[in-house]
């Protein structure tokens, strides 16, 4: 069984990232003009592909209705592995964007290497945790989220154990896994909940491995934040008559 979350934490992201722009290129949000500045160019880094109605298609999405709103030139490079993120945002600058968009927290790393290299270049890092002179990060408060999916399922479970499962390891993950932790305990105090990082959110064989060790661990209720191998926790989860939270839409 399956239970949606992420389409809201998508949709806000996109609706707060075309707002900003409205807001960098002097437009007020009641506008419906197209008539934008043709030199404010942006683009947007996403980790897994843009057809994956899920995180990076809701992203893929925004930048997409701010050209439409503003006419601006937009770009976008999908399937972007962490060993490329420092050259393809170094790409962007020096192609002159005004603004570059990195869709996850994995981009942190790469935005602090880069950003300082090209002062005429905005960074936003999106779910990021980082700051400077030409960077933002565009925080989703993950606590309202979170801590409802974890009250569910600690009303759900029958075995008194419930799992997170992630593929990278950085603050916005961490985050959600305290406050599902939280959600869980509020409501069963005494409720186990377990975590695993694959170290990548698009590896379908290592999620498939990770939930069944989960599930193995006693686990009932599975909460995710994954890209391609979303799926594939469904799919396991189906198998083996738990409960699993889905990504898409």
């Amino acid at each position: 069984m399956t239970i949606n979350r992420r389409k809201f934490i998508g949709y806000s992201s996109a609706a707060v990232s075309t707002s900003i722009l409205l807001k960098a290129c002097g437009v007020g949000d009641n506008t419906n003009s197209t008539d934008g500045d043709n030199n404010f160019k942006i683009a947007i880094a996403l980790p897994v592909k843009i057809t994956e109605k899920a995180w990076n298609q809701y992203g893929y999405e925004a930048i997409q209705l701010a050209k439409q709103k503003l006419n601006l030139q937009t770009t976008y490079v999908e399937q972007v592995p962490q060993t490329d993120q420092v050259e393809v945002l170094t790409d962007f600058a020096r192609q002159g964007y005004s603004a570059v968009f990195a869709h996850g927290g994995q981009f942190d790393a790469a935005i602090e290497q880069v950003a300082y290299q090209f002062p005429q270049t905005f960074f936003m890092a999106v779910n990021g945790a980082i700051t400077g002179e030409n960077i933002a990060a565009l925080r989703i408060d993950h606590l309202q989220a979170s801590y409802v999916c974890g009250l569910i399922a600690g009303l759900m479970t029958k075995s008194n154990q419930v799992a997170y499962i992630a593929g990278q390891k950085f603050q916005a993950t961490q985050e959600e896994l305290r406050d599902f932790d939280m959600g869980a305990k509020s409501v069963k105090p005494d409720v186990k909940v377990i975590s695993s990082f694959t170290g990548d959110s698009n590896d379908v064989s290592k999620v498939k491995e990770a939930s069944l060790a989960l599930i193995s661990a006693g686990a009932d209720v599975i909460y995710q934040w994954l890209d391609n191998a979303s799926m594939a926790v469904i799919e396991t989860a189906k198998e083996k008559n738990v409960y699993a939270y889905c990504n898409t839409k």
